[in-house]
C-alpha cells in the first residue's frame, strides 16, 4: 500500500483525504518529506490555533509557585512588580515574591486583593507601611529616621578617607623625621 494511500488520496485536493483540509495537507508533505511545503502549513495551523485560544487565556501573575488571575495584563505585571518590591517582614532580607512564610503569603494575597480592589501602588506602600513599618520597603522613604541609612554609607566611606590620609601621612612624616636624623647623624 502506498503512503498516499494511507493519507486518503492520491492528490492533495481529493476530497477522500482527512476532514480537515490543512491537517491532511501538513500530513502528506510530511510523510512525503516535503517539509518545504509543510512548513508554511504548520505556521498558518499554529496561528489559527493561537487565534482561537488566545482570548480563553487569563492573565496570570505567577509569584512563588502560586497564580493570582487579573482581568487585566498590567494588573499582573503591578502585582509583580509590587511583591519585588516588598519586603517579607519574617525572612531576611527576601521579597514577598521569593518568601515561602506564612506571613508572606498573607501579604501576596492581600496585595492581590488590593489590586483587585483598584488601589493605586502609592497606596498599598502607604498602606503597608502603615502596618508593617518602614522596614517593609527595600528603599526606605527620606525623612529623619532614615538619615542614617542614607548618608550612613557616605560618612563612612569620609571616615575611611580621613583615616587613610592620617595613616599615610603620618609614616611619611614619620619616615622624614627618621632620614633627617639620621642625616645629621
Amino acid at each position: 500500500m502506498m503512503m498516499s494511500n494511507l493519507l486518503g488520496g492520491d492528490q492533495i485536493g481529493d476530497d477522500r483525504g482527512p476532514s480537515a483540509p490543512l491537517f491532511g495537507l501538513i500530513c502528506r508533505c510530511v510523510f512525503m518529506r516535503s517539509y518545504v511545503l509543510a512548513m508554511p502549513a504548520l505556521v498558518l495551523l499554529f496561528i489559527v490555533l493561537l487565534s482561537i485560544l488566545l482570548p480563553f487565556n487569563p492573565v496570570l501573575a505567577v509569584v512563588d509557585g502560586h497564580e493570582y488571575p487579573f482581568e487585566r495584563e498590567v494588573d499582573a505585571i503591578r502585582f509583580k512588580s509590587l511583591s519585588q518590591e516588598l519586603r517579607c517582614p519574617t525572612c531576611q532580607n527576601q521579597n514577598i515574591a521569593d518568601s515561602n512564610s506564612p506571613i508572606a503569603k498573607s501579604l501576596k494575597d492581600q496585595l492581590y486583593q488590593l489590586i483587585k480592589d483598584g488601589e493605586s501602588d502609592q497606596a498599598i506602600r502607604i498602606f503597608m507601611t502603615d502596618r508593617y513599618g518602614d522596614f517593609i520597603l527595600y528603599s526606605p522613604p527620606f525623612k529623619p529616621v532614615t538619615y542614617l541609612l542614607w548618608f550612613g554609607p557616605l560618612m563612612i566611606l569620609v571616615l575611611m578617607a580621613i583615616i587613610w590620609k592620617k595613616v599615610v601621612y603620618g609614616f611619611a612624616k614619620t619616615d622624614k623625621a627618621a632620614l633627617d636624623s639620621r642625616e645629621s647623624d
